[in-house]
């Protein structure tokens, strides 16, 4: 019988101590109180951080900024155990500069009209708009 008790009360304060993760976009960062609030679904979620905090993606809270999308783990009522920063990549393949840009676009050199001039560009409005 005080097996059975002892084995309850373990299975309770698993359930008690279960670990959260919650995932949302950063709305107030306070480094002095060492705190994020994100929003999770539309409702307000603060986060509390300390020296244990693990972050990755970022260095640490002075990393973190509104509107930056994080994942946090933590057990409700106590500081996070981690923080992942989430960052979106560009898809792969082929990636062009200003020039290769500009020239995809259609812009000949007196195609378009230089938004600093009004004027057609010419070779020479290029070299100095650096494309």
């Amino acid at each position: 019988m005080r097996r059975l008790c002892l084995f309850l009360s373990l299975v309770a304060f698993a359930v008690v101590a279960h670990a959260e993760t919650v995932k949302g976009r950063i709305q107030v960062v306070s480094k002095q109180a060492a705190t994020i609030q994100i929003d999770v679904q539309g409702k307000k979620v603060v986060v509390r951080t300390d020296a244990n905090t693990r972050y990755d993606g970022a260095a640490g809270l002075k990393d973190l900024n509104p509107p930056d999308l994080i994942e946090v783990e933590r057990q409700p009522g106590k500081a996070a155990t981690s923080i992942k920063k989430i960052v979106f990549g560009l898809p792969p393949g082929p990636s062009c500069g200003r020039r290769e840009a500009f020239d995809q676009a259609g812009c000949g050199p007196v195609s378009c009209v230089s938004q600093w001039s009004g004027r057609s560009t010419g070779e020479g409005d290029r070299a100095r708009s650096g494309l």
